[in-house]
């Protein structure tokens, strides 16, 4: 209870702060639409659940970027509700915001009137709509249902697409970040909300990180994915984020992860975690975000016992997902929430009751222990040394190496090995060398300088996951030509390598896949 009511107060904090403030107002599109004077007891007009869309000039309007397009509404969209407690849990119900924005919403599946629960806010790509939501997030009580403890709401972005306007964008702008805030008010206002959670991909995600830098008193975390962060987006604070990113994402390369997290680092924001799926792309991925959501609920929350059941749930393995993708767990996120039970990290939690304070030590034991076994797997593939004297021999050290370092940032064991071989050190310098290889590099010239290049490029940078995912297949198939190219001699003598290092890591993550999932939680 302490804690809806320390949330009410910064909501009605935030919205006080909003209705004299210049900078911001209130958005216009088109012209403004008139406000009535209030009643004595003003109540939110909403229409009737069957006529979701009154006739409104201004909704109406195409000079209203945010109006829906002629066909608002389809026969397969969730049945058209009001937010409402009487509703039944786990599912999915579609609405309107006062402002116009189109959004599904349902309650938790254990869902009890009186009870607060957090909030998670679904902000979809560019050229999307509210429907991107629900559909790759279901609502409901299965093993597939996506936050089925929260109230989730997936709501359409707040400008419609300047060439498209049946599809939404997320604009990051004063009139659009009101919109949204005026949203996240009206639905935090129906129901008891403990914490408001944010998960937005491609452009979702960058608004998202906007929005919790703009109003940190309506987000208490924020998983970006697929995206990097608008330079005047970033601000000091302790706000957890999550950076997840597909490695294999061809619409948004990995290194923009990277430098969102590296523009946290230097305006000295202090929780935020990469989430690097190795072997995955640019499609949304509902298990890899719950994970993620869990690791912001254990960041953010006070309640020593909620921390622990969601450290269980970030250690519990996942079966394959729809596209029957495996990942490891996430040891060091994991890690980093069991610290906070046991007196470590930047927020411990003051008083923790000694079983949970126990059995959260037994935890980080079994997870330490873990990073050890892989540790010793790693020592017996490399040879002895930094790791900048490792030769690329092909052997599957590499790719290991790699994904083990991410998943389990954090935890103590793996930490020293780390040191140990200046993994880290090197790991960025070859990161800057990927970035600058990606903008010079034009595959589609001459074919034995950009074979060169290609081939110095790796190189230069074959420890980083920011190379182009096309680089080496490129260079196979050119390499199969060298004669009729006329490739340099001394390039195709340091091929080699470059066919080492594409064995390497995908003999790697194989080898890695092979250990971690012999973990087991309990």
């Amino acid at each position: 209870m302490a804690g809806m009511n320390t949330l009410a107060g910064l909501i009605c904090a935030a919205a006080l702060s909003l209705a004299v403030a210049p900078a911001l107002g209130q958005p216009g599109f088109g012209k403004p639409r008139p406000r009535p004077a209030p009643a004595a007891d003003p109540a939110p007009q909403q229409p009737a659940p069957d006529e979701p869309a009154p006739a409104d000039p201004l909704l109406a309007s195409t000079a209203n970027p945010a109006a829906p397009s002629w066909r608002e509404w389809r026969d397969e969209d969730p049945e058209r509700k009001a937010p409402t407690a009487d509703a039944e849990p786990g599912r999915a119900y579609a609405w309107k915001s006062r402002e116009g924005l189109r959004y599904t919403w349902s309650l938790p599946r254990d869902f009890a009137k009186g009870r607060g629960y957090d909030l998670v806010i679904l902000c979809h790509p560019d050229r999307a709509d509210f429907r991107w939501g629900y559909l790759n997030h279901p609502a409901g009580t299965g093993p597939r249902a996506f936050r089925p403890g929260e109230i989730v709401v997936a709501v359409d972005g707040t400008s419609a697409h300047e060439r498209n306007p049946d599809v939404r964008t997320f604009p990051i702008d004063p009139d659009s970040i009101v919109r949204f805030r005026d949203l996240v008010l009206e639905v935090s206002r129906v129901f008891p909300t403990q914490h408001i959670y944010l998960y937005g991909m491609g452009g979702g995600g960058a608004f998202a990180q906007c929005f919790a830098a703009r109003f940190p008193a309506l987000a208490d975390g924020v998983v970006a994915h697929g995206c990097g962060v608008p330079a005047d987006c970033v601000r000091k604070g302790d706000m957890p984020v999550v950076l997840l990113h597909g490695a294999k994402d061809l619409m948004h390369p990995v290194n923009l992860s990277r430098d969102a997290a590296r523009a946290y680092a230097g305006a000295d924001h202090t929780s935020v975690r990469l989430r690097i799926l190795q072997s995955f792309n640019d499609f949304p991925n509902p298990v890899r975000a719950a994970e993620c959501i869990d690791f912001l609920k254990a960041i953010r929350t006070d309640d020593a016992a909620a921390v622990l059941a969601a450290a269980r749930a970030l250690l519990t393995p996942k079966p394959p997902d729809e596209y029957e993708y495996r990942c490891a767990v996430w040891y060091g996120a994991a890690r980093e929430a069991l610290g906070r039970l046991v007196g470590e990290g930047a927020k411990p939690i003051e008083t923790v009751p000694t079983e949970i304070a126990a059995q959260a030590r037994a935890l980080i034991d079994r997870v330490e222990a873990e990073g050890a076994r892989h540790v010793a797997a790693l020592r017996a593939l490399m040879a002895p040394g930094p790791i900048a004297e490792q030769p690329l021999d092909g052997n599957p050290w590499l790719g290991y190496l790699v994904a083990m370092r991410e998943d389990f940032r954090g935890v103590r064991s793996v930490e020293a090995f780390a040191a140990e071989i200046g993994f880290d050190e090197l790991a960025d310098e070859h990161h800057e060398n990927a970035a600058s290889f990606r903008e010079v590099w034009t595959p589609d010239g001459d074919a034995a300088e950009a074979f060169t290049t290609g081939v110095e490029g790796v190189l230069d940078a074959w420890l980083s996951d920011s190379l182009p995912l096309d680089l080496g297949s490129r260079l196979r198939f050119w390499s199969r030509r060298a004669a009729e190219l006329k490739l340099p001699a001394d390039a195709l003598e340091k091929y080699e390598y470059v066919a080492n290092w594409e064995k390497g890591w995908k003999s790697g993550l194989d080898a890695y896949e092979t250990e971690w999932r012999k973990w087991k939680p309990d």
